[in-house]
């Protein structure tokens, strides 16, 4: 009994320490997320990229008799993932395709990606 007092004890003394106060984990969509991104790209500012783009339009191109189409783009942060996509996606051989760009946070909520989706592919009619 002992034992387990000072364990409660403990957590009761992180529990201030840290500030944590008593509510839901749904508190985290009222953080807003400055890396937020968009499609809009300045090519012209992008150096070192034109392989990587020609390769992924090269593999995007074979996959246009699909109806639908995710390609992945992952890695490290900072190699530059999110310019890559923006230069696909803004690239002009897709431009009579519906396109759409989502941005997903690491406060992850389906329904609001969801909701993007929609309104983005139904031109702001959701």
């Amino acid at each position: 009994m002992k034992a387990m007092r000072r364990n409660l004890e403990e957590i009761t003394r992180q529990h201030k320490d840290f500030s944590f106060t008593p509510g839901s984990t749904t508190d985290v969509e009222q953080v807003t997320d400055v890396r937020e991104t968009s499609s809009a790209v300045e090519e012209a500012l992008i150096v070192g990229r034109t392989e990587k783009k020609q390769k992924i339009l090269a593999s995007l191109s074979v996959n246009l008799a699909q109806e639908i189409t995710i390609l992945p783009i992952y890695g490290f942060g900072g190699i530059g993932k999110t310019t890559l996509a923006k230069l696909v996606f803004s690239d002009a051989q897709f431009n009579d395709y519906s396109r759409v760009w989502v941005y997903v946070s690491q406060a992850f909520v389906l329904k609001n990606i969801g909701n993007s989706i929609i309104s983005q592919v139904s031109n702001g009619n959701s």
